[in-house]
């Protein structure tokens, strides 16, 4: 049944997952390990539904109840903040594209995503993508709600940057970082700043993406902004 899960999960036939996951919880309530896999499981089918313009803010805390159960049982389970992180990450979406605030949702998956890359365990670089990816969706978000998103998105630079110290051609850092740079630009014209550097630097960031790999949709994107 596990192995059947898992690769109903990477199939993305999450409900079938989900069933094989909580047939084996029943054999095993004290397994932290399957509760976080089913928190992983339920935020997967919690975006797909999404998609088609589903609320699915109460699948997400569902999940993120998973992650919680998990933390009681045990604390140091591999990739667990990173898991949690993302389900608020992904209720924060849903909750601004609802039009709620999801300032605290917001909070809580920073937090968890500076939990697991404190670990400097296999998951940490992951986790500082996600996060880097996360603070720069809220400095766009605050831009629409007329708020300031320059410290928010200068955070993001800053995790793109460490990751890029690791690994200079970093496909996805370095479209991170270009995407966040020009965002940055965006609101200093909208302040009368003087936007080019930040478009400058965005640029040869995206343009190096593009150069590494052709195929990166979302790099080109940005740079034709």
């Amino acid at each position: 049944l596990s192995a059947r899960a898992y690769a109903r999960f990477y199939r993305r036939a999450f409900q079938e997952a989900i069933a094989d996951l909580e047939t084996i919880l029943e054999s095993r309530p004290e397994s932290a390990s399957l509760l976080v896999s089913l928190g992983d499981v339920q935020v997967g089918l919690a975006y797909e539904q999404a998609l088609s313009g589903r609320d699915t803010r109460e699948d997400y805390r569902k999940a993120i109840a998973r992650y919680d159960a998990a933390e009681k049982l045990q604390r140091d389970v591999p990739s667990f903040h990173l898991g949690r992180g993302h389900a608020w990450h992904r209720l924060a979406q849903a909750e601004s594209d609802r039009g709620g605030d999801p300032s605290e949702m917001v909070a809580r998956a920073r937090s968890d995503y500076q939990a697991e890359i404190a670990t400097g365990g296999p998951s940490a670089r992951h986790a500082r993508f996600n996060r880097g990816q996360h603070l720069c969706w809220w400095g766009i978000t605050l831009t629409q709600n007329g708020g300031d998103p320059i410290p928010s998105l200068d955070e993001a630079v800053e995790d793109f940057t460490r990751m890029l110290r690791e690994n200079s051609d970093d496909v996805g850092a370095l479209s991170g970082r270009g995407n966040a740079r020009t965002r940055i630009g965006e609101a200093q014209a909208r302040a009368g700043s003087d936007p080019r550097p930040s478009y400058e630097h965005a640029l040869a960031d995206l343009d190096r993406a593009v150069e590494l790999d052709g195929q990166d949709l979302s790099a080109r994107a940005n740079r034709a902004r």
